[in-house]
């Protein structure tokens, strides 16, 4: 790449030590000529500096997208894991098998957690937010929990890179 010093030197519109001298000592027709492709030389570098910018923000934009397959890729598998860590934790000679699908699980979430996504797990009593949350049923209200709030988490949602790829599964509480 070519530094801002090196491009006020050929500027055209930079101002040069003596420029009426350099136009007495060169014919015309080739100063003209020497302008004209110093000009076509500057937009060059402009057109390769600008490529390269869009290629590095394509790049970027690509790597985004790959990870986003991958995560809702892996998603389901997610899903059943915790679903069976939840069914060996109400068995209580199977200890061991527990351990493992909670050590799976935590490993499961780092991994996602390091390629940038992040976990929504609303609590029992939180607004219900249509862009964050899907209502997956309803019940009634209760005490605790008034109408147009979340009763219980099915599934958690999951964000990459600040944008919503899967919102988290609810229960809300309705009227009847």
């Amino acid at each position: 790449m070519v530094d801002d010093a090196d491009r006020q030197d050929l500027d055209p519109g930079a101002e040069s030590a003596e420029p009426e001298a350099v136009a007495e000592m060169v014919p015309a027709e080739q100063y003209v000529t020497v302008v004209a492709e110093r000009d076509r030389y500057l937009r060059a570098l402009a057109d390769a500096d600008t490529r390269a910018r869009r290629a590095a923000e394509q790049a970027q934009i690509q790597v985004a997208r790959a990870n986003e397959g991958f995560l809702l890729g892996i998603l389901p598998v997610l899903s059943g894991v915790t679903r069976a860590l939840d069914a060996a934790r109400s068995a209580d000679d199977l200890e061991q098998m527990s351990t493992g699908l909670e050590l799976i699980d935590r490993q499961l979430h780092s991994f996602l957690e390091s390629v940038g996504a992040v976990f929504l797990v609303p609590s029992p009593g939180d607004p219900f937010d249509p862009d964050r949350h899907e209502a997956v049923y309803s019940q009634p209200p209760t005490a605790a929990v008034p109408v147009g709030h979340i009763i219980g988490v099915i599934e958690p949602g999951i964000m990459l890179h600040g944008q919503l790829l899967q919102p988290a599964r609810v229960a809300v509480a309705a009227a009847e």
